[in-house]
């Protein structure tokens, strides 16, 4: 169970696909998105909707994601979720 700890997206997508089962796209969780995750890319809504086809509560991530410190952009406009 702790080898998706390992530091490799590919061991991430392995472990998620089994647990979220079908919450994600039909395609799959696309490495590409997980490894900019994974080197701490700001997390785009871009980047959430390859992952899943919609959000159901988008504050909801918003407020986990400032929770962990985890820089976002959303909004064209705005960055947040950066460290000041």
């Amino acid at each position: 169970m702790l080898n998706i700890f390992d530091g490799k997206p590919q061991t991430y997508i392995d472990c998620a696909t089994e647990y979220f089962e079908e919450s994600y796209k039909e395609s799959g969780i696309p490495l590409d998105t997980v490894s900019k995750i994974y080197n701490g890319q700001i997390l785009t809504k871009e980047m959430v909707l390859s992952i899943v086809d919609e959000l159901e509560d988008w504050k909801q991530l918003e407020n986990d994601l400032i929770e962990i410190n985890y820089p976002y952009k959303f909004k064209d406009d705005s960055e947040k979720g950066k460290s000041k």
